[in-house]
């Protein structure tokens, strides 16, 4: 079974942490982390040639193959954001708009996902909720949900954190490993 995980915080802070702590309490599952912030991602331009034209027409050259061939290679997607002003960081935003046009030809039917937010107050909810309805779109199945407080980063936080975390990757092991799928969570079209 092969999990990759996409980090989307700019530095190797409290998300990066609690997807490593996954690894390494997981060692039985081939596992990828993909740091969105150590690739070349470029902003999408918006000039729909993703669309109209295939994905293989966009104008810009970078990273983006590499993370959606990992995406396509694996029986499921971890995408962890930070929670930066109520939202997904900047970085899972643009990489969502990167691969938008998987909501017009989604090739991720069959395949597992879990999302995950950690924030420092609030706002995670807003950000597992934007990322499980986009994830849907593209054919994924959202099997978990994981909304961490990382704000004092007391021993029984990190503790309650990996519990948390571990409960949430067991979920989407699982579903994996049956093949389970839940209705979307948005209308298809």
């Amino acid at each position: 079974m092969k999990i990759v995980a996409i980090c989307a915080s700019p530095h190797r802070g409290s998300c990066y942490s609690v997807l490593n702590t996954i690894a390494d309490r997981h060692p039985e599952v081939e596992y990828k982390l993909i740091m969105l912030g150590d690739l070349d991602l470029k902003p999408c331009r918006g000039c729909y040639a993703c669309i109209a034209k295939g994905e293989d027409k966009c104008p810009l050259k970078d990273d983006r193959d590499l993370v959606v061939n990992e995406m396509l290679e694996a029986d499921g997607v971890i995408f962890a954001s930070p929670v930066y002003v109520n939202h997904i960081s900047a970085l899972m935003k643009s990489f969502i708009d990167r691969i938008g046009y998987e909501s017009h030809r989604p090739r991720f039917f069959g395949k597992q996902a879990m999302v995950m937010a950690v924030c420092g107050g609030f706002g995670a909810d807003k950000a597992t909720g934007y990322m499980s309805d986009i994830l849907s779109t593209f054919g994924y199945n959202v099997a978990a949900s994981l909304e961490l407080q990382a704000s004092t980063k007391s021993d029984r936080e990190r503790a309650n954190n990996r519990k948390q975390a571990d409960a949430a990757f067991t979920k989407l092991v699982s579903a994996i490993q049956s093949g389970a799928r839940k209705p979307p969570s948005v209308t298809q079209v």
